[in-house]
């Protein structure tokens, strides 16, 4: 508001010829209120970008972070689902050698040759479903996590970032205020 009602001020003083000094010179306002007014208004101006660029900068920060959270409570779930997992992969095999004993015991073969070879193989399929099961899971666990690192770092580059925004953001309008008050100076001084 401050902004629109400085500038209808200045252009309200301007002559005819539009020009805020030709202006001066008919009884408008005076070059120096509209140079005064100028870099009032860069400064705020100034100010309402930098506050922009800080709330922007904050909020995408807060929002990477959330992302993270995320990720790692993701990965604490699938963590959780691969321990279940890898849990009935080994009951499963658990069952099946019990089977497999059960049907032997029940023909009365004896404990060697043949069907002690497929008890070994249904154990080595067993554990070898199981680990990689458990290895799937931790690949799945170690990626999230790894994201979710991914995402932390570029939160602190967001902010770091965002502050390096504001001083430019501030620089600049120092030096628009300091060629405005140039202008200010009489040529002698």
């Amino acid at each position: 508001m401050v902004l629109a009602l400085t500038a209808a001020t200045v252009v309200a003083g301007a002559a005819p010829g539009g020009s805020v000094v030709a202006g001066a010179a008919t009884g408008g306002i005076t070059a120096k209120f509209a140079l005064t007014a100028a870099a009032a208004a860069t400064a705020v101006g100034t100010a309402a970008q930098a506050a922009a660029i800080r709330q922007q900068t904050k909020t995408q920060a807060a929002l990477l972070q959330f992302n993270a959270r995320v990720e790692e409570q993701k990965a604490e779930q699938l963590e959780q689902a691969g321990d279940i997992a890898a849990g009935e992969e080994r009951k499963a095999t658990r069952i099946e050698l019990a089977r497999a004993r059960a049907k032997r015991a029940a023909s009365g073969v004896l404990q060697a040759g043949s069907p002690l070879l497929n008890e070994i193989d249904i154990a080595e399929a067993g554990a070898l479903d199981a680990a990689t099961v458990d290895f799937n899971i931790q690949t799945g666990v170690s990626n999230l996590q790894s994201r979710a690192g991914v995402l932390r770092a570029q939160a602190g580059s967001t902010r770091r970032a965002g502050r390096l925004a504001v001083g430019g953001a501030l620089f600049s309008g120092a030096s628009q205020s300091l060629q405005i008050g140039a202008q200010r100076q009489p040529a002698g001084v």
